[in-house]
Formats: structure tokens, C-alpha cells, sequence
């Protein structure tokens, strides 16, 4: 029966919620154009040259439509070159914006909001496209960490999933978790980056943040997979349990958690980073994110960051530290007094702002 109810919450989670958002090759070769800092705005035209549909659509668009016109006409009559156009493009807008306009043509595509004719202009909006990558790269970028590029990367995992979402035009219920747990996992990824940043020389610490991030995206698939509309258990129902406690309340959150939810929400974060493919390399991590010790001699290089997101997840929702965590700590001989001090860091830039 157990085994039934995993496969089930597996199948929808995958097959209903996952596969169906993929990033995209194109989009993903475009990313690595921009990751790459030996590479140009201008190489990312032979990666758009490889898909006519990406190139007709950027040819499209509307913003661009006076300097796309005002090129055409400079060349030759019937020696149109429209790589040299894209080049143009591109050049214009910057790596950054670039990336930006591919990701919003993905997620129209995603959403089905594509011009229906030929002629159609094509009008994108990046900002409300790419709401939680732009929130979670900006962020990054005024703190001067080291991974906004890649904390743009966990953002658009939630943008792709509220693209498939919407498109499935799933409860408003399970559209509300998105404004709960995305808030809720930027304050993880906060605190994860203020930890590892006072952890020495820390492994991986470029994914601190985004790691952190995927986190998030796990609960927020508990939602659809565990719906308030359907005959399983909630996550939303559990989750409102869970804030009425007031004794014991997270021991009987680990055990109560456990057996509702047969597919446990790191898994689903696991799987929501293999399948956008973004974080596949430390996907381990993530998974174990509350049970690091799993990964201590199996994968030694992964284990403290694993540690590092168990701690912060704790931290950012006023759990106690598990035993297993501090004994991690001292293992790893990091004084604990350091994750005191992330998070009156986090406090104190909360103020500033």
C-alpha cells in the first residue's frame, strides 16, 4: 500500500508537474553561453541560430522592431544576414537581458501564449515571466554574493513550475504556496550563504543559495501532489496542524510528516533539480538536506553542504537543531556560535532594508 502511494505521488510529481516545464536545450546552451565569462553576448546568436522557431520569435518581438527594420535596410536587397542581426541583438540587450528574453520566449512556449500568426508581433515581459529568478539574482547581486547567476538558475525553477501550473490551472490554493514558501526560502538561502560564508574555506559555497532555494520547490509540489481538494491528506491541512502546536511540535511534525506524505518534500526538490537539470551535481545534497549523515562517507564532498542546508532550513523556521546537525558540526570542527551570528546578520541586513 506504501509502495502504491509512493509510485502514485512519483508518477503525478514527474509526469504532471515536471517534465512537462523542461527547460528547453536551447534555453540551456544559452545559460551556459552566459556562465561562461570568456563568452560574449554575441555567441549566444549561433546558439539561438540552431532553433528557427527561437529565431523567428526574437525576430519578432516588438521592442526590437524600429532597430530590426533600421539593420534590414542597410543591407544588400536579398543578402539578408539575420545572424548578424541576432548578433546585433544581442550585443544591444547584454548577456543578462539576452538570457532573460530566451527564458521568456521558453515560458511563453511553456504557457502557450505564442502569436497564432505568421505576422504576429511578440511581446515579452521578462520581470513578470521571470518574477522569482530576477527576485532571487538581484538579491544576490546586492549582497555581493558569489552565486547570482546560478541563484537567477534556482528562481527559474519556480517560474517554470508556475508557468506549467497555471497552464494546468490547478486551485488557487496551490497557487497561494508559491507566495508562502518562496518568501520562506529565500530566508533559507539567506541564512545558508551568511552560515557557509563563516565557514572557512566551504565547499561548494557558490551553491549555498540556490541549493537552498530548491529546497522550497519541494513544498511547493506538496501542494498539487497533496491537495486541499483531494481524498489523501493536505499539506496545506498539515502544515496549519503543525502551527497550532505548542508542545512537541516538531518531533510530531517529523513523524506526522513521514507517514502522510509518502513522497517526502526534499525528494521532490531532489527531482524537481534533476529533472530542470540545473543542479543536478550537488542534487544529493538537497535530497539529504535532513539527513546529512547519509552522505558523511558515501559522498564526503557533498556532506557539509547537506549539513549547511538542514541547519539553515531549521534556522529560518525556528527549529531546534538536530542532534545529528551539532554532531555534524563538531565533526567537521565548526563552532556552532557561527550560525548565531549568520542570523543576526540576516536580522540586522532585514532592518537596513
Amino acid at each position: 500500500m506504501a509502495d502504491d502511494a509512493v509510485y502514485g505521488a512519483l508518477t503525478s510529481c514527474l509526469s504532471k508537474y515536471l517534465i512537462p516545464d523542461l527547460p528547453g536545450r536551447t534555453l540551456k546552451r544559452v545559460i551556459k553561453v552566459t556562465l561562461n565569462r570568456e563568452l560574449y553576448a554575441a555567441d549566444i546568436a549561433p546558439v539561438v541560430m540552431t532553433n528557427s522557431a527561437y529565431t523567428q520569435f526574437v525576430l519578432k518581438i516588438d521592442f526590437l522592431q524600429p532597430r530590426i527594420k533600421e539593420w534590414l535596410s542597410e543591407m544588400p536587397e536579398g543578402q539578408v544576414n539575420y545572424r548578424i542581426i541576432l548578433e546585433r541583438i544581442f550585443i544591444l540587450l547584454g548577456k543578462q537581458a539576452s538570457r532573460n528574453l530566451v527564458a521568456a520566449i521558453r515560458l511563453s512556449r511553456l504557457g502557450n501564449q505564442l502569436p497564432r500568426k505568421k505576422n504576429d508581433r511578440f511581446s515579452v515581459n521578462p520581470k513578470e515571466q521571470l518574477k522569482h529568478a530576477l527576485i532571487c539574482e538581484e538579491f544576490c547581486e546586492e549582497k555581493n554574493y558569489a552565486s547570482s547567476e546560478l541563484a537567477f538558475l534556482a528562481g527559474l525553477q519556480y517560474d517554470l513550475l508556475l508557468t506549467n501550473f497555471q497552464k494546468l490551472k490547478v486551485s488557487r490554493s496551490t497557487l497561494e504556496s508559491f507566495s508562502l514558501h518562496f518568501p520562506e526560502s529565500l530566508k533559507t538561502a539567506h541564512i545558508a550563504y551568511e552560515i557557509a560564508s563563516r565557514m572557512g574555506a566551504f565547499p561548494f559555497i557558490e551553491y549555498a543559495f540556490p541549493a537552498a532555494m530548491t529546497l522550497g520547490v519541494g513544498k511547493v509540489l506538496a501542494h498539487a501532489i497533496y491537495p486541499k481538494e483531494g481524498s489523501a491528506p493536505s499539506y496545506a491541512a498539515f502544515l496549519a496542524e503543525i502551527e497550532k502546536k505548542t508542545v512537541m511540535k516538531w518531533q510530531y511534525a517529523s513523524l506526522e510528516e513521514h507517514k502522510r506524505f509518502p513522497l517526502h518534500l526534499f525528494e521532490m526538490s531532489a527531482l524537481a533539480a534533476q529533472n530542470y537539470g540545473f543542479f543536478k551535481p550537488i542534487e544529493p545534497a538537497i535530497r539529504f538536506a535532513r539527513e546529512s549523515y547519509y552522505l558523511k562517507h558515501s559522498q564526503p564532498t557533498l556532506y557539509p553542504l547537506a549539513l549547511l542546508l538542514g541547519i539553515a532550513e531549521s534556522s529560518a523556521i525556528g527549529r531546534p537543531l538536530r542532534k545529528t546537525d551539532s554532531d555534524g558540526l563538531v565533526s567537521l570542527k565548526i563552532n556552532p556560535a557561527i550560525i548565531a551570528q549568520a542570523l543576526s546578520a540576516v536580522a540586522a541586513q532585514g532592518k537596513k532594508s
